[in-house]
C-alpha cells in the first residue's frame, strides 16, 4: 500500500491537516507524521493531537536555536533522513510555516532520476504579495517545489495560472478548516459582550513604537466600545509585551493559549474579532463572525469580497466598521466548500495526476 507522509510543526498545521489524517485512519491508508516541534509550547501543539484525536506522531523533530539562519536546513536534513528510511509515496504539507518549507525542501532533496517522491501543497496559491511577511516567501516556495496543489478556492487557482502553473496540477477543493470545524462540537452560549483578539506576527510585532501605537489604539477601542478586549497572546508576543514594557490595563483580559474546542467556543460567542491572524479569517467566515484584521493585505481577498473581514490599522475606519456590523447580521456565504479532506485525498491517491507531461 502506498504510504503516505504529514510534515507539520505548529498548532494551525495540526488542526488543518487533522480531517485528512482521520480520513486517512477511516479508509486505512498507510500513513506516517513527522511533527517538527515548531510550536514549542505544549498547550499549542501535543495537545491538539489528543484533542481531535488523531494519531500520535511517528517522528519528533527538535532543533535547538531557532533562531539561526540556518534553521530550516538543518530541519530539512532531518526531515531528509526520515524520508530516506521510510521511502513513502508522497509528502503532503500545508501551508506556509518553516515547518512546510523544510518538508517541502527535504522532499526535493531526496528526488533523482532513480528515484521520485511527490510533494503536495495544501493551501496553495494564497499571496499577499508582501515580503515583509516571512510566511509570503515559504509559500511561494512551497508551491513552486510542489507536484500537486490544493487552493482552497478559485481565486488562488487564478493566481496560480497567472503565475505559470499549469492547470493539471491546480485542484481547487475548499479548506480543510471547514471539516476541522466540523469535528468538534463546543459550547455557544456564554456573555457576548467582549471583543476577542490575537496578535503574533512578526513584521506587526517588530518595531517597539508601532506595537506601543497599536496597542493605545486598541486600548482607545475598548473604551469607545464600552467592550472589554479578551487577548488569547501567543507566548512569543508576550515576551514581546515584557520586553517593550507594555502593560496591560483593565481594558484587557490576558489569556495564554487554550485547546482549540475552548478557542472556538470564545471565538463563536464574542461581539467580533480583531486579530492579524490567517486562519482565524477563514475560521470566522465559517462562522459567520465579523472580523477585523490588523493589517494592510490579506492573502484571503475572497473574505474581502463577501464582507466577513476588513482591513485597518486605522482608528477612525475601525470604530466606523465597528458601528456597521452592530447594525447588520452577517449574510455571506463560506467559500471554503465540505468534505474537503475527501477531495484532497481522491486526488492524492489518482495516480493519473503525477504522470509526467
Amino acid at each position: 500500500m502506498k504510504k503516505i507522509c504529514f510534515v507539520m510543526g505548529t498548532r494551525p498545521e495540526i488542526i488543518k491537516l487533522a480531517p485528512i489524517i482521520k480520513y486517512c485512519e477511516l479508509k486505512k491508508k498507510n500513513f506516517f507524521i513527522i511533527f517538527t516541534c515548531q510550536h514549542y509550547d505544549q498547550n499549542m501543539s501535543d495537545k491538539f493531537f489528543k484533542e481531535l484525536k488523531i494519531k500520535k506522531p511517528k517522528y519528533k523533530i527538535s532543533i535547538q536555536k531557532k533562531r539561526k539562519s540556518n534553521y530550516v536546513n538543518l530541519l530539512s536534513d532531518q526531515i531528509k533522513k526520515i524520508l530516506v528510511f521510510e521511502n513513502p509515496y508522497i509528502v503532503v504539507v500545508q501551508g506556509d510555516t518553516n515547518s512546510s518549507l523544510a518538508g517541502a525542501i527535504a522532499t526535493t532533496k531526496i528526488n533523482s532520476k532513480n528515484k521520485k517522491i511527490y510533494l503536495a501543497h495544501v493551501e496553495a496559491g494564497l499571496r499577499s504579495y508582501d515580503y515583509r511577511m516571512p510566511e509570503e516567501f515559504n509559500r511561494q516556495v512551497i508551491d513552486n517545489l510542489s507536484d500537486i496543489l490544493f487552493p482552497p478556492t478559485h481565486i488562488q487557482k487564478r493566481i496560480l495560472i497567472k503565475e505559470g502553473f499549469s492547470k493539471k496540477k491546480i485542484f481547487v477543493t475548499g479548506s480543510t478548516i471547514s471539516d476541522s470545524l466540523n469535528m468538534i462540537k463546543f459550547k455557544t452560549k456564554i456573555k457576548k459582550n467582549f471583543i476577542l483578539l490575537t496578535l503574533h506576527r512578526h513584521e506587526l510585532l517588530i518595531d517597539r513604537k508601532a506595537t506601543t501605537n497599536l496597542f493605545k489604539m486598541l486600548d482607545k477601542i475598548a473604551n469607545e466600545t464600552y467592550k472589554k478586549i479578551w487577548f488569547f497572546c501567543h507566548p512569543r508576543t508576550l515576551n514581546i509585551l515584557k520586553k517593550y514594557k507594555i502593560s496591560l490595563n483593565n481594558n484587557f483580559k490576558l489569556n495564554g493559549p487554550v485547546n482549540y474546542k475552548n478557542f472556538l467556543k470564545y471565538l463563536y460567542n464574542c461581539s467580533f474579532i480583531m486579530s492579524d491572524s490567517g486562519g482565524i479569517q477563514e475560521e470566522a467566515c465559517i462562522l459567520k463572525k465579523n472580523l477585523i484584521t490588523l493589517r494592510l493585505n490579506t492573502e484571503r481577498p475572497e473574505t474581502i469580497k463577501i464582507g466577513s473581514n476588513y482591513l485597518s490599522m486605522e482608528f477612525e475606519k475601525i470604530i466606523k466598521r465597528i458601528r456597521k456590523i452592530n447594525n447588520h447580521k452577517p449574510k455571506w456565504k463560506s467559500p471554503y466548500g465540505k468534505n474537503v479532506s475527501k477531495k484532497i485525498m481522491k486526488e492524492i491517491l489518482n495516480e493519473k495526476n503525477f504522470v509526467p507531461n
